[in-house]
Parts: C-alpha cells; structure tokens; sequence
C-alpha cells in the first residue's frame, strides 16, 4: 500500500460518519398539509387536530383523515387506489397524489429531508 492509498482511505474514514450524518439525520414531523384539489384551489391544514376532510377532485370526493400529525387518503373514486394503499405521511417535505382525481398533498413546517425530487 502506498502513502496516497493510507491518505484516501484516511480521509474516507473520517468524510464518511460527516456524510450519514449530514444525509440521513432524523427527519423532523410536519405542521401543516398544503391539499391541492383539481381546480388548483389550495386548502391548507394543521395535523395537530384530528379532523375528516372532503376535497373535490376530477372524479368525485377524496377523503383525507387527519390523527396523531399524520394524514392519509381514505377513500377516494379512483380506480388503483394507490393513494389509499400508500398510507399515513408525517414528515415534512412528503407527497403524496391521486393521480386519476387530481389530489395532492405535500407536507410541510419543519426541515424536509429533500429539496425536490425528480422522476
């Protein structure tokens, strides 16, 4: 082994528990649900409380409930049902759509884990 291997693996030694740390620290749990319906109308709404909500969409109405700071689809007019099967969302920066109905969620408050997702 040679002076400039001990050096790299040195310096990967320490660079490494930097970037765990840096990229998977806990993620902190939303405030607020930023709900986007099928006519871009934006309803805003707390997970402090546990509340039931009807949001129009393309299709018909999407049932959002809302318990502990967690949110999830349960019920929708869609076919696949993805949404419903997706589960609850708690931390910030998470979204989550019903394509077919046009619904959107996004987490927010706190710190989100990512600054935008690409697919």
């Amino acid at each position: 082994m040679t002076r400039s291997d001990t050096l790299a693996i040195f310096f990967a030694l320490i660079l490494l528990p930097l970037l765990y740390y840096q990229l998977w620290r806990p993620q902190t749990s939303a405030t607020h649900a930023s709900i986007i319906d099928s006519h871009q109308h934006i309803t805003v709404a707390s997970l402090e409380d546990a509340k039931r909500l009807n949001i129009r969409g393309e299709l018909g109405d999407s049932v959002l409930n809302i318990e502990d700071g967690k949110i999830r689809f349960a019920q929708s007019p869609c076919k696949g049902k993805v949404c419903i099967h997706r589960g609850w969302l708690q931390y910030s920066g998470e979204v989550m759509a019903c394509l077919p109905n046009k619904v959107i969620i996004k987490l927010g408050g706190g710190q989100a884990r990512f600054d935008s997702i690409n697919f």
